[in-house]
């Protein structure tokens, strides 16, 4: 009985060792350098970086409005519909991005408040739009 168990295991590396797949390093080396020439390709695409902009500049005049009221550290930045007429403009514009342009704004959005020092979250209904709480100490 163990005769056979050792004779099953050596079989099992030596095919392990003739296999085609790559190895995850290899992958995820591939997958981080597509990443990368992906989200170069957004940036310099004009739909996307006005999408981008818009939301960065409406997120930063939220920030200074509650900043100014005092008391309160934490902002909701919600564009889930185009009938608000403060943010309606950036998310008709966030429409007409495709599933993988919104993945990768959103990514660059969370990045870029990470940065400057804020906390972020996710609301409920970012799956329909942008919903983000920021919060700062």
């Amino acid at each position: 009985m163990k005769k056979v168990i050792l004779l099953t295991f050596i079989g099992s590396v030596f095919l392990m060792a003739n296999t085609t797949i790559p190895s995850a390093k290899k992958i995820s080396q591939i997958s981080k350098q597509s990443t990368q020439n992906v989200i170069q390709e957004n940036l310099k695409n004009k739909q996307f970086k006005k999408v981008l902009n818009d939301l960065e500049e409406f997120t930063a005049k939220k920030l200074k409005e509650v900043a100014k009221k005092g008391f309160y550290n934490l902002v909701r930045i919600e564009i889930i519909d185009g009938d608000d007429k403060k943010t309606g403009f950036i998310y008709k514009e966030y429409k007409k991005l495709n599933h993988q342009q919104k993945d990768i704004l959103k990514s660059i959005y969370e990045n870029n408040i990470k940065k400057a020092g804020y906390s972020i979250q996710k609301g409920k209904y970012d799956i329909l739009g942008i919903d983000y709480w920021i919060g700062w100490k």
